[in-house]
């Protein structure tokens, strides 16, 4: 089922309009997996909830997280029907409607697109998305993104754009977007991933690789993408491409998953005014991280380095490069009309 935003909360109104006594109000809106899903709003302060129903296969262990925003409780088993263990996500009276319906699409679509695993992983799936949301909630996000991550996030919605006019169509490419949800890489592809580096520095172009992982990985193959941008008249600023991916997004259903990475990027609609550099794409070079890239791996290093970050000098690559449309297509992925 392809929750949306608007779905929850026409399910809330409608809830809100029933006239019992009953602590809580429930209706059911799908299922993914073996996993229910119910609407929910609890009483007497009317706060929106959303209520996912564990079999009692999936195995309830561990403590529920806990953060700013919304709270994460546990319901009578006999939530809607069927039994099991029911897991609520309550609005908190200070939290904001629009983020937490966001919030819980996402944390649905993340159950739903694991559907097909066992129920104890799926429990785990939705447990870990809620600590993630958790997590940011916790951060705060108020302050408007440096310069530097403003470059970044350009940088993403860039390869994004790119990825909407694949095999992969605007919705699979939304789900490609595995960046913002803490992955190693910035894109999922298929079996293989990118990691995207921008600049718009007129100097050296200097990365930093956040981890070892990020260009040690399993995924293959695993490309970096090294996107200089330069300040042009005839430019995009930075809320014109979201504009335009929320544009894309919303032609196929895929407005709220992107709006979720959106948010876990740090961006909000009320900071746009600051960001009115206009950037323009003066070169791309796409690296693929072969075995003599030179990059830290885990096999060389000591077991005593658990985690490592360090800096590399992409103009000093003394390493071959491809297009953006080749390596889409090591990828698995042709461009349309390519």
């Amino acid at each position: 089922m392809a929750w949306a935003e608007s779905d929850l909360v026409t399910a809330w109104r409608a809830l809100g309009g029933r006239r019992d006594a009953a602590a809580w109000r429930f209706v059911s809106i799908g299922a993914a997996g073996g996993v229910r899903f119910e609407a929910g709003l609890k009483l007497p302060d009317g706060r929106e909830a959303v209520v996912a129903v564990f079999p009692a296969a999936a195995g309830a262990t561990g403590r529920l997280p806990e953060g700013q925003g919304f709270d994460v409780v546990p319901l009578e088993a006999d939530v809607g029907s069927g039994g099991g263990e029911a897991i609520a996500l309550v609005r908190r009276p200070e939290g904001e409607i629009g983020i937490f319906g966001i919030m819980a699409v996402d944390v649905l679509r993340s159950v739903e697109r694991m559907a097909s695993r066992p129920v104890g992983e799926l429990r785990l799936i939705f447990i870990r998305r809620v600590q993630e949301w958790q997590d940011f909630m916790a951060r705060g996000g108020r302050r408007p993104l440096t310069p530097e991550k403003q470059v970044g996030l350009f940088g993403e919605l860039t390869m994004l754009k790119a990825l909407f006019a694949t095999d992969l169509g605007i919705a699979g490419a939304v789900a490609c977007w595995m960046g913002p949800r803490r992955a190693a890489q910035d894109f999922h592809v298929l079996a293989g991933a990118v990691e995207v580096k921008s600049t718009a520095a007129t100097g050296a172009f200097a990365a930093k690789i956040n981890s070892i992982e990020q260009l040690d990985a399993e995924r293959a193959p695993l490309f970096l993408g090294a996107l200089r941008f330069a300040e042009a008249d005839d430019g995009r600023t930075l809320p014109e491409l979201v504009a335009d991916a929320r544009l894309a997004a919303d032609s196929v259903g895929a407005r709220q998953e992107l709006e979720a990475s959106l948010i876990f990027s740090d961006y909000r609609d009320d900071h746009a005014p600051q960001y009115g550099r206009r950037l323009s794409l003066a070169q791309e070079r796409c690296f693929e991280v072969t075995p003599a890239f030179p990059c830290l791996r885990r096999a060389d290093l000591s077991p005593a380095i658990t985690s490592a970050r360090y800096g590399m000098d992409l103009d000093r690559l003394d390493a071959p490069w491809v297009d953006r449309s080749t390596m889409f297509a090591m990828l698995g992925v042709a461009r349309h009309g390519a």
